[in-house]
């Protein structure tokens, strides 16, 4: 692996995410709850994936440049591991992880990690994508 590079599981492991909530951090069991913020999608706005959305399932949801995170940007400009997507307390949350070219929610660069709401735009460098609540689904 080349230098500087990290696989999914060092990254996960990695001190920058280290204080994600721990024991709070919701994973896929709670998503059946009926509540309609307890599901996400996140659906890509421009460029050849235009209109295509992932149902947010797995948290943390890694995103990036690299082929190993959950949602990959084609975008040249976005970093390998660009930024992550989890749930805290029933909260969902967005954390930019040092990226090259910044991570933006409604036109505004985050520092750190910042809370999502229903109908934010999420934009990795140049690529754009939708975070929207979720209809729950009765399985």
């Amino acid at each position: 692996m080349a230098a500087g590079m990290l696989n999914r599981q060092q990254l996960l492991s990695d001190k920058r995410l280290a204080d994600l909530g721990g024991d709070q951090l919701d994973g896929p069991g709670n998503l059946s709850s009926t509540s309609r913020a307890n599901q996400a999608t996140l659906t890509v706005q421009g460029g050849v994936r235009d209109g295509m959305a992932l149902l947010l399932t797995v948290t943390p949801l890694t995103l990036g440049r690299e082929p190993s995170n959950d949602m990959r940007a084609l975008d040249a400009t976005a970093s390998r591991h660009h930024a992550v997507i989890w749930r805290r307390s029933g909260r969902w949350m967005l954390r930019d992880l040092a990226s090259t070219n910044g991570t933006y929610v409604n036109r505004r660069r985050i520092i750190g990690e910042c809370r999502l709401h229903d109908g934010d735009v999420i934009r990795l460098a140049r690529s754009v994508a939708a975070f929207q609540f979720a209809e729950p689904v009765d399985i």
